[in-house]
């Protein structure tokens, strides 16, 4: 069974985003070990939360921030992604 860190999995589905932002992005999480299917399911939902913050989110302008962060919860982990600065939403 192939396992890899929950860390190493954040890192890698949202690189393609941090070109030019890394520094607005923040990691916290603890040592949390997952099978692949779950590190699928992980990296799947990292692509689509960073897809939606670039396009209207915080990642769409010059000063928005996320935050990552995860903590154990069997059978895998629990996380968060807040976020702050994204331009506001218009109806038309």
């Amino acid at each position: 069974m192939d396992l890899v860190s929950a860390r190493d999995i954040a890192e890698r589905a949202l690189k393609p985003f941090q070109e030019n932002r890394h520094a607005r992005f923040s990691l916290k999480g603890d040592d949390v070990i997952l099978d692949a299917n779950q590190a699928l399911l992980l990296a799947m939902a990292l692509h689509e939360l960073s897809t939606n913050a670039v396009k209207y989110g915080a990642l769409s302008n010059d000063a928005g921030q996320v935050a990552l962060g995860w903590t154990s919860a069997a059978p895998g982990m629990a996380a968060g992604w807040p976020w702050n600065g994204a331009r506001a939403a218009g109806l038309w």
